[in-house]
């Protein structure tokens, strides 16, 4: 159960929000849902019910979809997700989901763009400060399943105590259980 759990706790916002894009059986669309998984553009239907699923999946339980959501704008800074214009709580992934499990931190990540942006001058260092930005982007712990295996295991959420249930929760882990009577 500890590896599960650390597994869980360590758990990154885009891999979570992969992850219930492609559930196969696709039980979170009144939650998060593609608008075209072409070119990785995605609606976020029901911000806070998707927020009160990530702080039950972080034990954060007073997570909110204003907190959540800074957590995404931190990862337009490194060219992991960008808002699209126009259209409300709607994003667009601007990586792939294995890139993104290759990259060891976000502070790497931010320093490959600036390689590829911008030109190196004699005067500076070029280093930024790491301020207020979250940097373990490590997926090492977690192999990358097979498309078999990721069709056939069911996203799993920790179990709060049952003050701190919300309905969200409730009616997520009364779908998970129908689904596994069946």
């Amino acid at each position: 159960m500890m590896f599960q759990l650390s597994k869980v706790y360590g758990r990154l916002l885009w891999d979570f929000l992969q992850q219930l894009l492609n559930d196969p059986s696709q039980r979170y669309t009144h939650y998060i849902a593609w608008k075209s998984r072409e070119t990785g553009v995605f609606k976020i239907v029901d911000p806070p019910g998707l927020a009160r699923l990530w702080g039950i999946q972080k034990n954060h339980l007073s997570m909110n979809y204003d907190k959540m959501s800074r957590a995404l704008r931190y990862y337009y800074r490194v060219n992991i997700l960008r808002k699209v214009q126009g259209e409300r709580h709607c994003y667009q992934f601007l990586r792939n989901p294995t890139e993104l499990k290759n990259i060891k931190n976000i502070s790497q990540l931010r320093q490959q763009m600036r390689i590829k942006s911008e030109p190196e001058e004699d005067g500076g260092s070029g280093v930024e400060p790491e301020i207020d930005m979250p940097t373990d982007l490590s997926m090492s712990s977690m192999s990358q399943p097979s498309s078999e295996q990721q069709q056939q295991q069911p996203l799993s959420l920790l179990d709060p105590p049952v003050k701190y249930r919300s309905h969200a929760y409730n009616l997520v882990k009364t779908n998970q259980e129908s689904e596994e009577q069946k």
